[in-house]
């Protein structure tokens, strides 16, 4: 499991080590220090390596130089240090032969990312925000709200971190936390939790679209060595959601991406990026 040393990871530390006898749980801890606050991150890596050794579980405390990273790459610390991170974790999970990786996102993770990519004018895939099972990664606690996980920890008498740079406005999540969710609290107190509930709905209406996409793209899409083709009697008689979804997914076939429902009558072949599907009458 990650555990960073803030209150959710903390929160689902302490969780998965009460559910340890029931479930048989094996637990193995995994920290890396981003090197983006000096000492102060150094200081949150020996906090979770106390952690660890106060409830005797083995952990995996490394470091990695991710400023560099994302400057040798032009990527933002967000999404640099998420690279990171998530190859540190899959690393980890590998040694240890672990089969889950669990990671503490909050129902206030969930309600945040909704509200960035709505303003961003996502989709529905986008606003079904965290997925709570990804492969081999499980969020367990991505429908408990923050206030939760603090009550929780005050109650268990367990401290934990505070990471600074979670307070600063420079970060649009930040800003959503700290000015956009207080004024939709005036609306609905319990905010988080509805928004929290319409990914989980949009996630679910997200599942069944792809169903259904996957159901008509085989005599909808064809293709034919590089070319990409519409069949368009088929493309016309679909709903409005279901034909751009079939452009999506068309577009990606010509990229030489992979696209459900559709057989590939020889071995799959990158299209030149300029080539571009076309209705085929």
């Amino acid at each position: 499991m990650a555990v960073s040393g803030g209150p959710d990871s903390v929160c689902l530390f302490r969780a998965l080590l009460a559910f340890m006898p029931e479930y048989e749980l094996t637990l193995h801890v995994a920290h890396l220090d981003h090197r983006f606050r000096g000492e102060e991150s150094a200081a949150d890596a020996q906090f979770v390596r106390g952690l660890a050794a106060r409830w005797s579980l083995p952990a995996t405390i490394e470091s990695s130089d991710v400023p560099a990273y994302c400057r040798e790459r032009g990527l933002s610390a967000q999404v640099g240090g998420r690279e990171v991170r998530y190859r540190f974790l899959q690393h980890v999970a590998d040694a240890a032969g672990a089969n889950r990786i669990a990671l503490g996102h909050t129902a206030n993770d969930q309600a945040e990312t909704l509200l960035m990519r709505l303003i961003r004018g996502a989709g529905v895939t986008g606003l079904s925000a965290i997925p709570p099972v990804r492969e081999n990664i499980i969020r367990p606690l991505i429908d408990i709200t923050r206030e939760k996980v603090l009550t929780y920890l005050k109650e268990n008498g367990q401290d934990f971190v505070t990471d600074p740079s979670n307070l600063k406005p420079l970060y649009t999540r930040n800003r959503v936390r700290q000015e956009v969710l207080p004024v939709l609290e005036r609306f609905n107190p319990r905010i988080v939790e509805a928004l929290a509930t319409a990914a989980e709905v949009l996630r679910d209406e997200d599942i069944a679209m792809e169903a259904s996409l996957a159901a008509v793209m085989d005599h909808t899409v064809r293709q034919d060595g590089e070319a990409v083709r519409i069949v368009r009697a088929e493309f016309n008689g679909l709903l409005p959601a279901l034909r751009r979804r079939v452009l999506r997914n068309a577009l990606a076939l010509s990229n030489g991406e992979e696209t459900p429902g559709l057989s590939r009558s020889g071995p799959k072949k990158p299209s030149p990026s300029w080539q571009r599907p076309r209705l085929a009458g």
